[in-house]
């Protein structure tokens, strides 16, 4: 049996390969997800017949094997896929691996074994008695060396499962050594599992401590494998600011908007990733340079005043040009704006550029509703919804009649 061993942001994982396709990509109804935003929800797909494999990508999606770029490619033991940030290595799972570790793998693979060999051995002996009395020497040598096989498996099953007695599992050392074994291999919760079974196993003081530091290790292995999607959203949100002082405040750092445009997005990051990045010291990290913003910018940033023309004007220009461009909220507060300040001195630029992005957007949107119908002839209905869902939130009152009716042919159909 194979597994694919998965390398993606620092951390190292393995799955075991037990179905003829096994769909890999960022979204939850994959065989194998990965929080990696470099991927497509459902990015590629890893396909067994009989013994050999093969990796097909998605629609659209980029896929390297050996580093040369393909969108479909016979896949052997050892080759190195990339997709996203994320390595992808097939490897082939030993005997004692694939059975979940330990000698209880080895007794239970006898076992068939034995059983196999019995199998054969009493069908010889039915079809002897069926009338094929008159065997030749080959045949008796054939029958012998069966019978030889089954004995001699059936000796090893005894001494194995004598190995695993409960008297041998009770040895807090060899407990330690399955779990490690577990954890090498990535069935985290395995080891764990054997880990408290070796606290219970009256250890001595130095195994003792072995057992407790393996059982934090993993422990804080399965944690971050919980908190791998915070963690990847709190580094982008990271690399997003980062880009946004250099875009804005490096020629001027003292300029009032993008310093109070800057100082909410890192006192919103701190509210919601500081608990989950404060447990890695790479988080650790992360928080100090988002510290390091507030502490640099924030004297700026007047955030505790009202925002004038001049802090709406940028917001509404900078929520309009992200990738995923807002400019449903961009437009929400020039008129919340507008209506509380209607004899502004600056109201009349704020009313032209209200009449620009209404423009822009509608286009922008447009294109974005084929892209969602797009998604739906691909066969990404969730991603086709969630485009549909976002843009509903960004449309203008003025658009609705439209949109309503581009939007819900787009939902009724992936709902199909």
């Amino acid at each position: 049996m194979a597994k694919l061993r998965i390398e993606s942001d620092g951390m190292r994982r393995d799955y075991l390969l037990r179905g003829d396709r096994t769909r890999i990509g960022s979204g939850t109804g994959n065989e194998v997800q990965i929080a990696d935003p470099g991927l497509a929800e459902r990015h590629m797909v890893l396909i067994r017949r009989g013994a050999d494999y093969s990796a097909l990508a998605a629609k659209g999606a980029e896929l390297r094997v050996n580093g040369e770029r393909v969108t479909k490619s016979r896949i052997t033991y050892g080759d190195q896929i990339e997709i996203g940030d994320t390595v992808l290595e097939l490897l082939e799972e030993s005997l004692i691996t694939s059975r979940g570790g330990g000698l209880d793998a080895i007794a239970d693979e006898l076992s068939r074994e034995l059983g196999a060999a019995g199998a054969k051995f009493g069908g010889g002996r039915r079809r002897r008695a069926a009338g094929r009395r008159g065997a030749s020497r080959s045949s008796r040598s054939l029958m012998m060396t069966s019978g030889a096989i089954a004995v001699a498996l059936a000796l090893g099953f005894i001494a194995v499962r004598f190995a695993a007695s409960d008297a041998f599992g009770k040895s807090a050392g060899a407990l330690l050594q399955l779990a490690e074994t577990q954890a090498s291999h990535g069935r985290l919760e395995q080891a764990l599992a054997t880990l408290r079974a070796a606290r219970d196993s009256d250890p001595d003081g130095e195994t003792k401590r072995r057992i407790e530091n393996l059982c934090s290790r993993v422990e804080t292995t399965l944690q971050r494998r919980v908190d791998d999607p915070a963690l990847v959203n709190a580094k982008n949100g990271l690399t997003s600011m980062e880009e946004f002082v250099g875009a804005y405040l490096v020629a001027d750092p003292a300029r009032r908007p993008a310093c109070r445009e800057l100082v909410r997005a890192a006192e919103a990051w701190l509210v919601d990733y500081r608990a989950v990045c404060d447990r890695y010291e790479d988080g650790r990290e992360h928080i100090g340079k988002v510290q390091a913003m507030l502490d640099t910018y924030a004297p700026a940033a007047f955030i505790d005043e009202a925002d004038v023309a001049e802090d709406v004007e940028f917001q509404a220009q900078h929520l309009t040009r992200l990738v995923r461009r807002r400019y449903g909220e961009a437009i929400a507060l020039i008129d919340g704006f507008l209506g509380e300040h209607p004899e502004d001195a600056r109201a009349p630029e704020l009313r032209a550029l209200r009449s620009t992005l209404a423009s822009e957007g509608r286009y922008w949107v447009r294109r974005r509703l084929e892209h969602a119908q797009r998604l739906l002839e691909t066969g990404d209905l969730t991603g086709a919804r969630r485009e549909v869902e976002f843009l509903r939130d960004q449309a203008l009152p003025e658009w609705r009649e439209w949109f309503d009716e581009a939007a819900d042919g787009v939902v009724s159909a992936s709902a199909g």
